[in-house]
């Protein structure tokens, strides 16, 4: 079966990549981008349905942020990608032709996007909200994987049996793997999922034309190991502690499991669904997910036992979650710590770097004199981690200095109340503190 007559089986035009946050409290949780335009959420342990987002357009792909629970979805329907936080859009940009992967950069500060329709690539940055460039890669371009050790990003081209290897700081492909022993115009391997190894080091591909996993030096491109797995691998995801690696099989309903030392497959689960798609695994590495379109479930599988686990569960219609749907427990977190000092949020330093930042201040202008004892971030790093964040807390999507800024500085100072919401445009404290919280943690400022 072809690779478009498979996702027609799943009800959708093409591939669906996937991850997500619409923040509920004090959970660990899995996101499950249903075709409808809803994005329900799941408790990861359990699968109880404990919430929604509601965002327009045939949901195809999702990345998480990786400093903030913000999730970025594509809309292949409306060819645009889609900031979720909490339970509101963000912002919006507008992609290329039919956008499917999407894929946060190392440094959190822009978005890749594969555009299948016109078989590019493009490059948003978090900051500004705009599209930044576009890159031409290979035929049908579908997965998406960023380093992260490095400012390489990785593009599955399932139409040309290829890797694309994109420089973000150059903005060009600076390297083409085949993932095929075959010319390129008998494209056998049509790969589709890709995930790169917590070092930086492997890059697993999964072959959905060959029913087979790939490993990568990411260094040469060479393959060095190739697994055999079960039909239509796509889904594919690698443990945080690089000694596991999950891929979904559509055609089988299983998911195999490979060791990542021996590059030997050590067990395949069968019964996880029908025409399963999108696999996660958890913060621990003692848990994977996975996601299927056919039967609008989701199955738990215990790695250290390799068995089903309790919590097999209904999603939405037709799931097909390709990527990272797993965002831990963020009930104590808060990443309003600007200056990386360990304290908490300060309105002398963190405060007033967020205002210079949306003043426009850049270099020593943003960091001299506001940086707290113990900080454990450089200048350049300040304004990076800066740059990937959003502080939209009136709703009205813009970050604005005299409105978001000067309403943050008054959390950091203990003001609440009228005072507080008159530096937003008189929108209610509650609602304030939700999208602080929504952006930046459930930690931030608690009752």
């Amino acid at each position: 079966m072809s690779l478009p007559a498979f996702f027609a089986r799943l009800g959708i035009a093409s591939l669906l990549m996937v991850t997500t946050s619409g923040l509920v409290h004090a959970q660990t949780r899995l996101f499950i981008a249903n075709q409808g335009g809803n994005i329900g959420i799941l408790k990861a342990n359990t699968g109880t349905p404990i919430g929604s987002v509601s965002v327009s357009g045939s949901l195809l792909g999702i990345a998480t942020h990786r400093v903030q629970p913000i999730v970025f979805v594509t809309s292949s329907s409306a060819n645009l990608v889609h900031a979720v936080s909490g339970n509101a859009v963000l912002w919006s940009v507008a992609t290329g032709s039919r956008p499917h992967g999407v894929a946060v950069s190392r440094l959190g500060t822009e978005l890749i996007v594969a555009n299948l329709g016109d078989n590019s690539v493009t490059l948003i940055d978090v900051s500004s909200r705009t599209a930044t460039a576009t890159i031409l890669v290979g035929m049908a371009p579908t997965g998406v994987a960023a380093s992260p050790t490095t400012q390489r990003v990785y593009v599955a081209n399932a139409g040309s049996a290829s890797i694309s290897v994109i420089d973000i700081d150059t903005r060009t492909v600076v390297a083409t793997w085949s993932t095929s022993n075959f010319p390129l115009d008998n494209p056998v391997d049509s790969p589709v999922g890709l995930a790169v190894s917590p070092d930086g080091a492997k890059l697993y591909v999964a072959n959905s034309g060959s029913a087979s996993v790939s490993v990568h030096d990411t260094v040469t491109g060479s393959e060095t190991a190739r697994v055999s797995v079960g039909g239509f691998p796509s889904g594919i995801a690698v443990s945080p502690d690089g000694t596991r690696v999950v891929v979904a099989n559509g055609f089988d309903g299983s998911a195999s499991i490979i060791d990542a030392t021996s590059n030997a497959l050590i067990g395949t689960i069968n019964g996880v669904g029908a025409l399963p798609a999108g696999v996660a695994i958890a913060s621990d590495s003692t848990e994977a997910y996975v996601v299927s379109a056919g039967s609008n479930s989701f199955a738990r599988i215990d790695l250290s036992n390799l068995a089903l686990a309790p919590g097999l569960g209904p999603t939405g219609a037709q799931p097909a979650n390709l990527g990272t749907f797993y965002i831990a427990d963020t009930s104590s977190s808060c990443t309003l710590d600007i200056d990386g000092n360990g304290g908490a949020p300060d309105a002398a330093t963190d405060g007033m770097l967020v205002l210079r930042y949306l003043l426009g201040f850049r270099g020593t202008g943003l960091t001299s004199g506001a940086v707290g004892f113990g900080a454990t971030l450089s200048d350049a790093q300040i304004e990076t981690r800066l740059a990937s964040m959003t502080f939209d807390f009136d709703g009205n999507h813009t970050d604005r200095a005299a409105t978001d800024g000067l309403m943050l500085v008054r959390l950091m100072l203990g003001i609440r109340g009228s005072a507080l919401g008159n530096a937003a445009g008189g929108t209610p404290e509650a609602t304030l503190l939700a999208n602080v919280r929504a952006q930046h943690g459930d930690g931030c400022f608690p009752p």
